[in-house]
């Protein structure tokens, strides 16, 4: 069950642009955070404004500055990859079920296949981001971010051999 308590954002409505007032961070669709939440959907107003929030440092996934509603991680069906980038069984391409783990054993040649194929497949409208991804948005930055990361510890490991 989601509590109700004051977070950096206890300033009211959104503002016109649709980030937080207080934080400025991004709206989130409603529909992301009902597809995410592992409690009974009337438990949300339906027209509360939610926010996403990034910081690992943070259980806090979903925030709302209009209700107060504060949704963390034990509230949401998956390991949200912002918070667990790390994590090898943890999900940076929902759509297409790719984990950490799946990234950091594969070789540069099968991460640039795996990421080629995310990049396909998302421009053919085959993902559902909106719903899958914590976040409600693409995961192509996410993943060419982590596989750049893994690519350069592999290159650094090459040449210290």
């Amino acid at each position: 069950m989601p509590t109700r308590r004051n977070s950096c954002c206890d300033e009211g409505k959104v503002n016109i642009a649709n980030r937080c007032p207080g934080c400025d961070k991004d709206a989130v669709s409603i529909e992301t955070v009902k597809a995410m939440v592992n409690f009974p959907l009337w438990d949300i107003k339906p027209d509360d404004d939610f926010f996403y929030d990034n910081d690992v440092d943070s259980e806090i996934v979903y925030f709302s500055t209009e209700s107060g509603m504060i949704i963390d991680e034990k509230n949401i069906r998956v390991k949200v990859f912002d918070k667990h980038q790390d994590d090898d069984d943890c999900y940076v391409c929902y759509c297409f079920k790719v984990k950490v783990g799946d990234l950091r054993s594969a070789t540069m040649e099968e991460r640039q296949e795996i990421f080629e194929r995310i990049k396909t497949a998302s421009g053919r409208g085959q993902c559902s981001c909106k719903t899958s991804n914590p976040k409600g948005s693409c995961c192509v930055g996410d993943v060419k971010q982590l596989i750049k990361q893994f690519n350069d510890a592999d290159f650094v490991n090459k040449a210290a051999i």
